[in-house]
């Protein structure tokens, strides 16, 4: 993994995504629109706020999360790039195993 990477902004939309795939599950273990139109209202004061979430979380990760980690992502690579650093490669050796590389002959000596 590149050093530049922007992790905290990986990870909360990580966790965002992670909101939004176990509030699904919660919601559907305990059926939303069946715990809304119950007649005892215990399952919708339990499935009401997990909705919530839910959709909160739906919104970002469908809306905000793509803009914010794409500029994110931009942003550190521009930043990566302004300062010169380059990649870490393999150790530098001669591409011709080993053997200098062969005299220029256009060069004055």
């Amino acid at each position: 993994m590149m050093a530049w990477l922007p992790r905290r902004t990986l990870i909360i939309a990580a966790v965002l995504v992670a909101i939004e795939l176990l509030s699904v599950r919660i919601l559907a273990a305990l059926g939303l629109v069946e715990a809304l139109l119950s007649p005892d209202g215990g399952r919708a004061l339990v499935a009401l706020p997990i909705a919530v979430l839910f959709f909160t979380a739906r919104l970002l990760v469908r809306f905000l999360v793509p803009g914010v980690v794409a500029s994110s992502l931009l942003l550190a690579w521009l930043r990566h790039r302004a300062t010169g650093q380059t990649a870490p490669s393999s150790p530098a050796t001669p591409s011709r195993g080993g053997a200098p590389p062969p005299p220029d002959p256009g060069a004055q000596t």
